[in-house]
């Protein structure tokens, strides 16, 4: 595969792929994943390998603890919009990955259906949600009362405090100027359970 089909396939310039190969300039990770699944054709999972190490490498890590380093890190889809119903194939509709330590993600054995929206909006400021931060969801995990979670409703989803009464639940906002929002028809999507600040 030449460098023109590579960069055609990534949706790039053809002088941007050959300054990377010859090591003149260094992609964006969200460049580097364009280029390796449409530009080259890799998978997914052998995409996010590569960037790995390319990271570990960049910091310095000796080679024969990289292996180790890696094992460390969870890679999380971040979606552009919130999954309705199961989640499903969440990495084919991802609009970009992060990836987070283990030890910052609760011990489950089905960490590959986490997934990340950016907020949007600004509903939860009092809880320093901003526009713009990823909101680390686990669709897995049981929402009780008092917890913070994706829901969605018969006006779409949205990410607020859920508090539990007989008969509906009602969706606190963390700022005055919006009012609560009681409903007794809502499907909890996911469980959030950590938010990386955009700033």
């Amino acid at each position: 595969m030449t460098q023109e089909e590579v960069a055609k396939r990534a949706h790039t310039r053809h002088a941007y792929i050959s300054q990377i190969e010859s090591g003149v300039r260094s992609p964006s990770e969200r460049m580097a994943e364009d280029i390796l699944i449409k530009g080259i054709g890799l998978t997914y999972m052998q995409t996010q390998r590569i960037i790995n190490q390319w990271k570990l490498q960049k910091a310095g890590l000796p080679e024969e603890l990289q292996p180790i380093a890696e094992t460390q890190f969870v890679t999380i889809p971040i979606l552009c919009s919130v999954p309705c119903g199961e989640p499903k194939k969440v990495y084919e509709d991802a609009d970009g990955y992060i990836s987070l330590p283990r030890s910052r993600i609760p011990k489950r054995p089905l960490n590959y259906r986490l997934f990340a929206i950016q907020a949007e909006g600004l509903s939860m400021v009092e809880e320093d949600i901003m526009p713009g931060d990823i909101v680390i969801c686990d669709p897995d995990a049981e929402a009780k009362d008092g917890d913070l979670a994706i829901v969605r409703t018969k006006d779409g989803a949205t990410l607020k405090r859920l508090y539990f009464h007989d008969g509906y639940v009602k969706l606190q906002p963390a700022n005055k100027g919006f009012k609560p929002i009681e409903t007794s028809k809502l499907k909890i999507v996911a469980k959030v359970i950590y938010i990386i600040k955009k700033f």
